[in-house]
């Protein structure tokens, strides 16, 4: 996610309005296109999801098709963060042509149509949400976990490999020697690698 300082608008300056589709993104209270504000860091910053976008309406742009030239927008990011703009058009608002990215001067190079669909691409350029594989930390120490069967915390955390446990003898059996039984859950039968068995002094 992106983190505070970088923030990721767009306005649109040909007369589209701001309805439309939003995938990660939101309208700010003054008109704009963001990036989705997803949490605040402890020091009050903003997160923004680390991509998005916004298409608009299919609009038609009537007896002027033939002399729109340029998308107007104005826009505040910061850092390594992008924003593209893409347009498409059509004779009949259902069939379009592929999308077509608008230059950075806000010239439009798709074919001059009834319709147009414009399409806005962000994407944030601080990341500061990493995951590292193969380490865990408690932040608060091992007093936060219990000690049971399986764990142990003396000291540090970590997984209890041996368990013993005492058999009882059946006392039906009828043959050589002793049967001595002892019941594994299924959930338990998958955790065992290896028996061991041996006898002690009743």
């Amino acid at each position: 996610m992106a983190v505070g300082g970088i923030i990721e608008e767009k306005d649109i300056g040909l007369s589209i309005g701001t309805n439309g589709t939003f995938n990660n993104t939101e309208l700010t209270e003054d008109g704009k296109v963001r990036l989705k504000i997803v949490g605040v860091t402890e020091s009050g910053e903003p997160h923004y999801v680390t991509e998005g976008e916004w298409v608009s309406e299919i609009i038609n742009i009537g007896d002027n098709f033939k002399e729109f030239g340029k998308l107007l927008t104005s826009h505040t990011s910061a850092g390594t963060s992008s924003i593209k703009a893409y347009s498409r058009t059509s004779n009949n608002g259902r069939a379009f042509d592929p999308w077509i990215e608008v230059l950075e001067d806000g010239t439009i190079q798709s074919e001059k149509r009834l319709f147009i669909q414009v399409k806005i691409v962000f994407k944030a350029g601080k990341i500061v949400n990493t995951l590292n594989v193969g380490n865990i930390t408690v932040p608060t120490g091992v007093d936060l976990f219990s000690e049971n069967e399986y764990i142990e915390t003396q000291g540090s955390l970590k997984l209890k490999r041996n368990h013993q446990r005492d058999m009882t003898i059946d006392h039906t059996w009828t043959g050589e020697g002793s049967l001595h039984r002892i019941k594994v859950k299924r959930d338990e039968w998958v955790r065992i690698d290896n028996l061991n068995i041996s006898s002690k002094e009743i």
